[in-house]
């Protein structure tokens, strides 16, 4: 703005000062005419000539005037436009800096942000990853673990069954057989207390006819038989209780195997649930890494595109920088230009004005000889 100002003001300098120098010479001449006038009343022909160079002058001084006028304007319009383009190109460039330097910054903060989150993820990934290969080997061992024991105890408890089944077959039989017997001894108890009851009243009827000796040995007979009975039928109620308590303790060893049974079922659903909720772990961890890695992409691109932009922008800084040059060129130019027509135009009117100052030292000297 300040060279096209100062070449604006040069130019009109140049324009005042050739108005100023046109006009000095026009009252030169207009003088020397006026002398010429009054010294040569005669001299047509050279007043006719004056007149013609005095207009063709006037008429350059005009040309060249409307000339100096149409470049000046012509060239402000031409500079304002280029000016107006320039600047607004150069506003547009600073609004793209500042963006890009926005995104610049938005994109480095987003970078960080992103990298922070990437060595937290893959830090929480490898802490998973052990604490997932560590869950895996006590799960393996606890599933051997289990496993084993459920064997163990599956053979146990086919072992159990076994004994219970040949225990529950030998107490069927000796139930059976204590039945049978009992069965048995009641039916002999039965017929001893016939018998006794026949040998009663046998006794109490011979009582009277037999003596106190026989009396007492058939007493002790009865006694002994009863007494016979009486062991005989202890012997079968503690078969009977011992029965009990062996049926006793095979109804607790059966729930004891269905205790423990159940106890390993819930260990293996516990198992199950530990391996299932470690692969959901994996999944997860996998999805969050594959996640960050597609964010690393878009940041990648993101990139890219910045790079793209800062490369298109320092091509339009490079363009305009260009603009000036060829601007500042111009202006240059236009300045040589300008004070060649300058240069041309005073020449011109200094030859001019020398032929006249010639032509009326030539007139005067034969005007003087005249006289």
């Amino acid at each position: 703005m300040d060279e096209i100002k100062l070449l604006k003001d040069n130019h009109n300098r140049v324009i005042e000062e050739l108005k100023s120098e046109h006009s000095t010479q026009i009252e030169y001449i207009k003088q020397m005419k006026n002398q010429e006038a009054s010294m040569f009343d005669g001299s047509e022909m050279y007043s006719k000539k004056l007149e013609s160079n005095l207009e063709t002058l006037a008429l350059n001084t005009h040309i060249l005037q409307s000339l100096g006028e149409k470049v000046s304007q012509n060239y402000d319009v031409l500079a304002k436009s280029r000016e107006s383009t320039i600047e607004s190109k150069e506003k547009e460039i600073i609004l793209m800096r500042k963006t890009l330097e926005k995104s610049r910054e938005s994109a480095e903060n987003e970078r960080s942000q992103m990298m922070a989150l990437v060595r937290s993820l893959e830090l929480k990934l490898a802490e998973q990853s052990t604490n997932a290969s560590e869950d895996r080997w006590a799960l393996q061992q606890a599933s051997a673990t289990l496993t084993a024991r459920a064997a163990a105890i599956e053979r146990e408890a086919d072992y159990h069954r076994s004994v219970l089944e040949r225990e529950r077959e030998q107490l069927k039989t000796l139930k059976e057989s204590l039945l049978a017997e009992q069965e048995k001894t009641m039916m002999q108890l039965t017929e001893e207390k016939l018998q006794l009851q026949k040998e009663k009243a046998r006794f109490e009827t011979t009582c009277k006819l037999t003596n106190t000796y026989e009396i007492e040995k058939m007493k002790a007979e009865a006694e002994s038989a009863i007494q016979t009975a009486k062991e005989l039928t202890e012997k079968v109620n503690n078969e009977r209780a011992q029965l009990q308590r062996q049926k006793n303790e095979l109804d607790s060893l059966r729930r004891n195997l269905v205790e423990r049974e159940r106890e390993l079922e819930e260990k293996e659903v516990e198992l199950e649930f530990l391996v299932q909720d470690a692969q959901t772990k994996l999944k997860e961890d996998k999805k969050v890494l594959m996640e960050a890695k597609r964010m690393e992409g878009l940041y990648k691109e993101r990139l890219q595109e910045l790079q793209s932009q800062a490369a298109l922008l320092s091509s339009r800084e490079k363009k305009l920088a260009e603009e000036k040059v060829l601007l500042s060129r111009e202006r240059v130019a236009l300045y040589t230009q300008l004070k060649s027509n300058k240069n041309c135009a005073l020449c011109k009117a200094d030859e001019d004005s020398s032929k006249s100052e010639h032509y009326g030292l030539k007139n005067q000297e034969t005007f003087t000889k005249v006289k």
